[in-house]
């Protein structure tokens, strides 16, 4: 998701992707990406600290 939202890679690979996802989409996904990776580091710390 990082790499796509920052346009890094080969053109054609982002004109087709570009054409099917839009930037909101690519922008909720990576929020709600990012929320379920901190909520698993939080149960992995508090599994680790219990």
């Amino acid at each position: 998701m990082f790499w796509g939202l920052c346009m890094i890679g080969k053109r054609g690979t982002w004109e087709k992707d570009g054409v099917t996802i839009s930037l909101r989409q690519a922008v909720v996904g990576a929020v709600i990406a990012g929320c379920v990776v901190v909520a698993i580091l939080v149960l992995l710390v508090r599994y680790a600290v219990a």
